[in-house]
């Protein structure tokens, strides 16, 4: 329902054209608790670019070139409509182009492939988040590709902060988490809540989206500290330290209770629900189909 989106009052998402929130989606229920429960900079953070990084434009271009020279796999999930959405791990299981995550994993598990070695400003910038699990370059084809609603398991009880940094990107390529709707620009360092339902369409015709997608352990992680925690305000730090849930603890009972609420209903919505709708192909088609409608309102 394209009608119920509107501009978010002080609050954007930096360099972004577009930010805008609803109240509610008759297709989506979960956006309704969220909306309700939280305040959309709560769900959003950009991390600082450190001093002692190489720049954007040293990353961006060893990303690409190891993005041309490989062969990127498609991303096992059912989120992943028509097989637009593919990966090239840097950092993954025992340094293998193994990009599955399973409960427990812990970051001894993961290892540089040897692509890393080959883009050294790319692997020193790596270097400095510290302990990580997997790190990815995340493409999502031009024409439609779509990554379907899903929420990331385990995200809070591991204490992981799942962190984008656009490489290559359009004004055609959106957002949705929760009930937010926005645009990731290039050169930035952007933090969400994958904990909540989100999804991802690139509308572009000829422009893949491609992102440096790094898991980081956000406790405990003296490099992470020092190098992006250190540069915040402290209100900030203290939203991102949130992002992590006591040992033991359960997403159930963590956070406001709209958000509770919204993480069981979406979780069980993008997870479970499939068959309702005649399985998982025919669910992600409907959510092509609202993306599309999405998008004549913010067209026009």
């Amino acid at each position: 329902d394209g009608g119920s989106f509107r501009e978010v009052e002080g609050w954007t998402v930096p360099g972004s054209s577009l930010a805008l929130a609803q109240r509610f989606d008759l297709a989506f229920p979960w956006v309704q608790p969220i909306a309700h429960a939280i305040e959309p900079r709560q769900l959003y953070i950009q991390l600082p670019w450190p001093g002692l990084a190489p720049s954007f434009e040293i990353v961006q271009a060893e990303a690409l070139a190891l993005l041309r020279a490989s062969t990127s796999r498609s991303f096992k999930s059912p989120a992943n409509s028509r097989d637009s959405w593919r990966t090239l791990c840097l950092v993954c299981r025992n340094g293998t182009q193994d990009a599955q995550l399973a409960t427990g994993d812990v970051a001894a598990d993961f290892k540089k492939t040897p692509l890393l070695k080959s883009a050294p400003a790319l692997e020193r910038f790596i270097d400095l988040f510290g302990a990580t699990l997997r790190v990815r370059l995340s493409i999502v084809a031009a024409g439609g590709g779509m990554i379907g609603w899903h929420s990331d398991a385990n995200v809070l009880e591991s204490g992981r902060l799942i962190l984008h940094i656009p490489v290559q990107t359009s004004p055609w390529v959106f957002n949705r988490l929760g009930n937010v709707l926005f645009q990731m620009p290039e050169g930035r360092i952007h933090w969400a809540d994958y904990s909540l339902p989100h999804s991802v369409y690139n509308a572009d015709p000829s422009v893949d989206r491609v992102h440096l997608l790094l898991e980081v352990l956000g406790v405990g992680n003296e490099m992470f500290e020092r190098h992006f925690l250190s540069e915040l305000e402290p209100e900030v730090r203290q939203m991102l330290s949130e992002a992590a849930i006591p040992e033991g603890g359960r997403p159930e009972d963590w956070g406001p209770l709209g958000l509770r609420f919204a993480r069981s209903v979406g979780r069980v919505m993008t997870q479970g629900f499939a068959a309702l709708y005649g399985g998982e192909g025919r669910t992600l088609e409907g959510e092509r189909e609202v993306w599309r409608g999405l998008f004549g309102v913010v067209a026009g």
